[in-house]
């Protein structure tokens, strides 16, 4: 096989969202069901089985993060779409060149951070189910002022994306 039919910046808008929301959901469940304790001890256990938990945790943030994609993909899209719809048809009826610098410069970017923010609102859940607010209180502020930042960024790579394939 000479190339995988999904580019490495797919593949970074996918995985990376997708291991946001595996590393807490992982731990959370250790910390639930397996040993109470703090993230030392899972860190001891991960120690014992490090090729199984990193297995398990590459297939988790790939599953996390397809899932994360679908939902964005079938469920926001449509809902950004009702207010000002991109394009779609410019990605199959465009030349090769315009649709790839497309993707590499916004959309990818685009998908990442939506799906990057989507891993952070379940994640913040997860946590604010699992833990006390007070033990957890730094990381929600630092996750909602991340989610600002990405959720500002998709919006500006948005409205570009729009004006592209409308005026190509």
């Amino acid at each position: 096989m000479d190339k995988l039919p999904i580019s490495s910046h797919q593949l970074f808008a996918f995985f990376l969202p997708g291991l946001v929301l595996a590393f807490p959901s992982v731990y959370c469940f250790y910390f639930t069901f397996v040993e109470h304790g703090t993230i030392d001890a899972f860190f001891k256990h991960y120690k014992d089985n490090e090729v199984l938990i990193s297995f398990i945790m590459i297939v988790l943030a790939s599953l996390f993060g397809l899932i994360l994609d679908s939902f964005r993909n079938g469920v926001l899209e449509k809902a950004f779409d009702k207010r000002k719809a991109i394009k779609w048809d410019f990605f199959f009826e465009k030349e090769d060149l315009k649709v790839k610098l497309l993707y590499d410069r916004y959309y990818n970017f685009y998908v990442f951070n939506i799906n990057t923010i989507l891993a952070i609102m379940l994640s913040s859940i997860i946590l604010i189910y699992n833990f006390h607010l007070s033990s957890v209180v730094y990381v929600l502020i630092v996750e909602f002022i991340t989610a600002l930042i990405l959720g500002w960024e998709a919006y500006t790579l948005r409205k570009e994306i729009i004006k592209i394939t409308h005026k190509l």
